[in-house]
């Protein structure tokens, strides 16, 4: 009789541990689920807000008529310009750059975010008075984005677009 009570035992624990693993697999994979789900939200939301701070340094020029003037003529890159007129364009590319710069943190994981700050960096970086701006005002900014603007700005220079596969580790 004792022997038969324990095999029962043994039979019910074994159903308890298969009914275990079944539960521990459904949370697993519903967890999965959740981080995925989470990780595609967050991507958005570095993709909105990538966007949102490039557009918002660009409005803010499109508003001021005073504004519009400086960052029109700051695109001159002739040595008369007026050294107020350099500073002020100095100022509001160094508001956009710094957007780029911390959108690097989102982009790590999320390659269309990733995409766009190349194709932004690419567009603001073809125009040498941001080239000559750059070359000047660097220092300000961490080394890995330093060491890939400047890659950019040399592929530039040499006739190409340079992607995200084309950098230099760092």
């Amino acid at each position: 009789m004792l022997e038969n009570l324990g095999n029962l035992g043994d039979f019910v624990g074994g159903i308890g541990v298969v009914v275990t693993l079944v539960y521990l697999a459904i949370q697993v994979r519903s967890n999965t689920r959740q981080v995925e789900e989470n990780s595609r939200l967050l991507g958005l939301q570095a993709h909105q807000s990538v966007g949102e701070r490039c557009s918002d340094v660009i409005f803010e020029v499109a508003k001021d008529a005073e504004l519009f003037e400086v960052w029109t003529a700051g695109f001159n890159v002739e040595e008369d310009r007026d050294p107020k007129v350099v500073e002020r364009y100095g100022m509001i590319l160094h508001k956009l750059f710094m957007s780029l710069e911390d959108a690097e943190n989102f982009s790590e994981h999320d390659e269309c975010v990733r995409d766009r700050i190349e194709r932004l960096e690419i567009h603001w970086l073809r125009r040498p008075s941001v080239q000559d701006w750059w070359s000047r005002q660097r220092i300000a900014y961490s080394d890995s984005f330093r060491s890939k603007i400047d890659a950019r700005i040399r592929n530039l220079k040499t006739g190409g677009d340079l992607t995200s596969e084309e950098l230099p580790a760092g």
